[in-house]
């Protein structure tokens, strides 16, 4: 009995760490608790970008939704047409910052919820690192787009 609740524990202090329960046997999605593992991700841990649970999460401006690291940063380096060449838009909010500052507005996930993610990608069958890393052209890419953004 005591292996039992153990692993209920360990459920439900895995489950608070990614802010998914509300009870001891169903997440806030209605996904049931067994055997110690929750049975569903949280979409708020899946980068909308890429699909897959981020390798290196990042969030973006205050929201929670997580990121894959790379993916946000070329969405910095890649300027878009009109009011989006000087702003970045948020990919699920929509709301805008000055492409001058979005890195600045771009956060490293706590270590603990990216051990919780990565088990999530090798669940998936996914490595541990970044199946797209960001490369030396993506980096002139940004420093380019930054001398564009300051010369106007």
């Amino acid at each position: 009995m005591p292996l039992i609740i153990n692993k209920m524990n360990h459920a439900r202090q895995r489950s608070r760490a990614m802010g998914n329960m509300v009870s001891p046997m169903h997440d806030r999605n209605g996904a049931t608790v067994g055997d110690g593992i929750v049975n569903s991700f949280s979409s708020m841990y899946e980068c909308p970008i890429t699909q897959e649970p981020p390798a290196v999460g990042a969030t973006f401006m205050i929201h929670e939704q997580v990121f894959e690291y790379s993916a946000l940063y070329r969405l910095i380096a890649t300027t878009g047409d009109l009011r989006a060449y000087r702003y970045v838009l948020h990919p699920t909010s929509q709301e805008s910052v000055l492409r001058v500052n979005a890195l600045n507005e771009v956060h490293h996930i706590a270590h603990e919820l990216q051990a919780i993610i990565t088990e999530e990608r090798l669940r998936h069958g996914l490595g541990i690192m970044d199946s797209d890393p960001i490369t030396e052209q993506d980096r002139t890419d940004y420093e380019f787009t930054m001398r564009l953004m300051q010369d106007e």
